[in-house]
């Protein structure tokens, strides 16, 4: 990807996230620590771990994007560059173990003044053409439903489907969350097919 890359949404561009990002990713990410089982961490994380996150998927070589908005959020992060930071979405190991090496899992997040305008389709367009271009060939994606929630009302679930991601696999009550125990949906998709 050039260094900045324009996409298909009007007022977004995409680039690779750098460590000036990570306060504007870490508080987007905090949002759904506290208000959503989007993700089944708890407690929110500090910038600090944030950064060693960041850092530890970057080492390995991962793609790491960010989408900033041309037109400013009052209630959306800017990095110190006063970009206004939309959302972000990266790859990391599926597993640790070397033979699981060609297969990544993703992650995408958008600030919720960004949700509904195709963002999230445009971060992991992006992200799947990295992965591509990177020689991984599997691509998974795990997403919290509500226990016997039909995927099909999950928008996320519905995002990955329309890019050719199939489920793989429902893992029945591994979570909980809010007092509430939780479904994780495991979607796949072979990059060659995408």
């Amino acid at each position: 990807m050039s260094e900045q890359s324009h996409s298909d949404e009007p007022g977004f561009s995409i680039r690779p996230a750098t460590t000036q990002d990570v306060e504007a990713i870490a508080a987007i990410y905090a949002g759904y620590v506290k208000t959503s089982i989007v993700t089944l961490e708890e407690q929110e994380p500090s910038t600090a771990t944030m950064l060693s996150r960041f850092q530890s998927i970057t080492a390995t070589g991962h793609p790491y994007i960010v989408a900033t908005a041309a037109v400013a959020s009052t209630t959306s992060p800017s990095s110190p560059s006063g970009e206004t930071i939309a959302g972000y979405a990266f790859t990391s190991p599926f597993n640790e173990r070397t033979g699981y090496r060609y297969s990544v899992s993703t992650s995408v997040y958008l600030h919720p003044d960004f949700l509904r305008q195709g963002l999230g389709m445009t971060l992991m367009r992006e992200l799947l053409a990295q992965v591509k271009a990177k020689g991984f060939r599997q691509v998974l994606a795990g997403m919290s439903v509500g226990v016997g929630q039909a995927v099909e009302e999950v928008p996320s679930c519905k995002m990955h489907g329309r890019l050719g991601f199939e489920v793989v696999a429902r893992l029945k009550g591994v979570g909980e969350k809010f007092g509430k125990v939780v479904d994780v949906v495991w979607m796949q998709a072979e990059v060659g097919n995408l």
